[in-house]
């Protein structure tokens, strides 16, 4: 199988393309069934065992720096912010399941179908997200009633038959992502401008950029100022308007 499609989870493949991952991991698909039921049914069946997809070799080597002090949020951690208590019905199409798939970034995680869950925010937004479309034909007749055609129409429908109990208790005050987390820092912080002329605010306002954007090479901040850094994160917060103002003043 091509490595990319299980890389990009099948997204942008066509009709076809799905069928023959499908015969390839032995995932049976129904004459109707649409491209994105596919591709969850692909994904569910490599949750399974994802195979290793090797890493390019010529990204450019991160900053590695000691990890900072929040909560762990990212993908595949042991999830230390908000969470939503949901129990998932099992239908008649899952009788033959007692867990379900779902994917955050990547990252692959079961639960269990008839099962209250304190499932870690992402998650639980992912899961209102998914939806299934199904054809329907309407006939459309003349002044006579007589059919003259079908009109054809899209509806769409959540995947998943779910029991909402609200936020788990407990949970509430904590952060539901990473950005949230930066975002509520940012407020609590003045915006992170005390870190701008530090002799130390340099690594932080590194840490922080890469912990919402992703790790790059030391080359990339070298032409960088540590004003350049912070209006990075600032832009990347939703709090652009906080430049403005300093603007102003200045």
């Amino acid at each position: 199988m091509n490595p990319l499609w299980i890389e990009r989870k099948f997204e942008g493949l066509t009709r076809a393309e799905l069928r023959q991952a499908g015969a390839e991991l032995g995932c049976t698909f129904g004459p109707n069934m649409n491209e994105s039921t596919m591709r969850i049914r692909l994904c569910e069946k490599l949750g399974e065992g994802i195979p290793n997809i090797p890493a390019p070799d010529d990204k450019p080597a991160p900053i590695r720096m000691k990890r900072m002090m929040r909560p762990r949020l990212a993908p595949g951690d042991e999830w230390e912010g908000k969470r939503r208590r949901v129990r998932v019905n099992r239908t008649k199409d899952d009788e033959q399941h007692t867990a379900f798939v779902l994917y955050w970034n990547g990252a692959a995680r079961a639960f269990p179908y008839d099962t209250n869950i304190d499932m870690p925010w992402p998650y639980w937004e992912h899961i209102k997200s998914i939806r299934v479309g199904k054809l329907i034909q309407d006939k459309v007749r003349d002044a006579d009633g007589v059919w003259v055609r079908n009109d054809n129409r899209e509806v769409f429908t959540p995947l998943f038959s779910y029991t909402d109990m609200g936020t788990t208790p407990g949970t509430e005050h904590l952060p539901e992502s990473i950005l949230d987390y930066w975002q509520k820092e940012a407020l609590a912080k003045n915006y992170f401008k005390d870190l701008i002329p530090k002799s130390t605010g340099r690594n932080t306002l590194i840490q922080i950029r890469s912990d919402l954007k992703g790790s790059s090479g030391a080359a990339y901040y070298k032409d960088l100022t540590n004003e350049d850094i912070w209006q990075e994160i600032i832009q990347f917060l939703g709090f652009e308007d906080i430049m403005y103002e300093e603007e102003a003043i200045a």
